[in-house]
């Protein structure tokens, strides 16, 4: 910040996570939880109530590493025949 203080910085993205991979994340993760993720970008795109054409890019994720806690854990692969595409 202004007075050289270090300043710790949140970042959010959108992430889409299917069956076995989408379970652990539902069952170890919370808000705030720190992890490593990598799959790849997919846009999605749709009209909103007012008709209007909205658009978002999202992280399909692949791999996840819990980064929290004394361990440190990783995820299990998501085999590709459980992406949807």
């Amino acid at each position: 910040d202004q007075s050289g203080q270090k300043q710790e910085r949140t970042h959010w993205f959108s992430c889409v996570a299917w069956k076995g991979l989408a379970e652990t994340i539902e069952r170890y993760l919370s808000k705030g939880s720190q992890v490593g993720i990598s799959g790849s970008l997919q846009q999605r795109t749709w009209q909103n109530e007012a008709g209007d054409t909205r658009s978002t890019v999202e992280i399909v994720v692949r791999n996840l590493t819990m980064l929290d806690g004394k361990r440190r854990e990783s995820v299990p692969p998501v085999e590709d025949d459980d992406i949807p595409f």
